[in-house]
């Protein structure tokens, strides 16, 4: 771990806590107090931002060798813009939480800079699904303008790919786990069931199912053909998670 990631955890895990804390907020109804806890989630990412800046605003023009520094910088940059995306998301503002998601994997897709997460790279192609369920179809790649190149089907499984061959060596495993199930439950994919398994024989707490089940469940609300698998997921995942840890109250982060 870098002394940049160091000094960047407190703010990753404050934005975390306001952001569990708005969803909360959510779900019991008080949108004032979920809309002020985003807004402080927002806050402090921001202040992780300028903590990366304070070190020197990132050269994404350099040619040649990449230094450690350099990349440890586009790895936190990375980060943060997916952990801001995530909070977008949570909060229903979706062109928002892709922006954040687009500028995440600009740094996820540069070989040169070794990050071992997809994070973004995934969550950029399945967002769009909310609001464009026809990209999904064969050749739906033009909707969404200059963002996709190519049909989503065929970037998820690429995406797909690349997490199979390299996600036990990732940053945080548990996470490809939760993008893998995303990916196959989403293409149909016949070992869908396997990686929904190892994600759950990986996982050691339940941030991670809640984060994954809140976008099953956002996107069986899309026409999708695939809505009723998806719900079928988000419900097995629920069952599991209820069962491994019950629920014992919400704790403030104060």
């Amino acid at each position: 771990m870098s002394d940049l990631s160091d000094r960047l955890n407190p703010y990753k895990m404050r934005a975390q806590r306001y952001k569990k804390a708005a969803m909360q907020a959510k779900r019991e109804g008080d949108l004032d107090r979920a809309n002020a806890e985003f807004e402080e989630a927002r806050y402090v990412m921001g202040e992780a931002f300028a903590e990366i800046e304070s070190g020197g605003r990132f050269n994404a023009t350099l040619v040649g060798p990449v230094d450690q520094a350099t990349k440890d910088q586009a790895s936190e940059l990375a980060d943060c813009w997916g952990i801001l995306g995530g909070i977008y998301r949570e909060e229903g503002d979706i062109k928002k939480a892709i922006d954040a998601y687009d500028s995440g994997y600009k740094f996820e897709k540069e070989p040169k800079y070794e990050i071992q997460s997809t994070y973004n790279t995934v969550n950029r192609l399945v967002l769009p699904l909310l609001t464009h369920p026809e990209l999904l179809k064969e050749g739906g790649a033009g909707i969404s303008g200059e963002r996709l190149e190519r049909p989503v089907s065929e970037l998820l499984a690429e995406a797909g790919q690349a997490i199979e061959a390299k996600w036990r060596f990732m940053t945080d495993p548990v996470w490809a786990l939760a993008d893998m199930v995303l990916i196959t439950t989403i293409l149909q994919t016949p070992d869908a069931a396997e990686w929904e398994e190892r994600f759950k024989a990986k996982a050691q707490n339940r941030f991670s199912f809640d984060s994954l089940r809140t976008v099953l469940e956002k996107l069986s609300q899309a026409e999708l053909p695939i809505r009723g698998r998806l719900q079928e997921v988000a419900g097995r995942l629920e069952k599991f998670v209820t069962e491994k840890w019950p629920p014992q109250g919400f704790r403030s982060h104060d």
